[in-house]
């Protein structure tokens, strides 16, 4: 998320930056307040954000920004899993359901782009406990192949960059 506001900063074209979140406080209670403060870690399925105290809201601050948040409870999580995956015919993990689940639930006149940073797989565990008749699911052949671009760092060869490939 951090990159975002350094992309806009660098005159990338984004208008507004929401951050999704699971039910750990912190990342929102900062967007409401300005303040950083530590809560205790509640468990959830989307573990990578199982952090009380994350340490980037440090540099949002430095920033002086405070994203607007969206928190996403466990249950809408799987729900959002099973929805994405049956509209979609698309696996998501639990962390990129949780921005799925923000996109449902904002003006849907407005255009928006979710940004996801894991695969699915790497979150198996989670995924097949919540969901054991998916293990076919997590066959090689249903996983895209990872693609990497490079650019310079003209503003104009990015955008077109992620038109053209994305």
């Amino acid at each position: 998320a951090l990159g975002c506001f350094w992309a806009k900063e660098m005159g990338f074209p984004i208008k507004e930056i929401i951050l999704s979140t699971n039910s750990n406080k912190s990342i929102d209670h900062f967007s409401k307040t300005g303040q950083i403060k530590a809560f205790p870690t509640r468990k959830t399925v989307a573990n990578a954000m199982d952090v009380g105290n994350p340490s980037n809201l440090e540099r949002l601050k430095i920033l002086n920004k405070k994203p607007e948040t969206f928190m996403v409870e466990d249950s809408e999580i799987l729900k959002t899993i099973q929805s994405t995956l049956l509209s979609h015919t698309y696996l998501v993990c639990p962390h990129t359901a949780t921005a799925f689940f923000a996109r449902k639930n904002l003006a849907q006149e407005k255009k928006y782009t979710l940004v996801a940073t894991a695969a699915p797989k790497k979150f198996k565990t989670v995924i097949l406990k919540n969901f054991p008749d998916l293990e076919e699911c997590f066959t090689e052949s249903n996983f895209l192949e990872e693609k990497f671009e490079t650019s310079s760092k003209n503003i104009k060869e990015i955008s077109n960059l992620i038109k053209n490939n994305f």
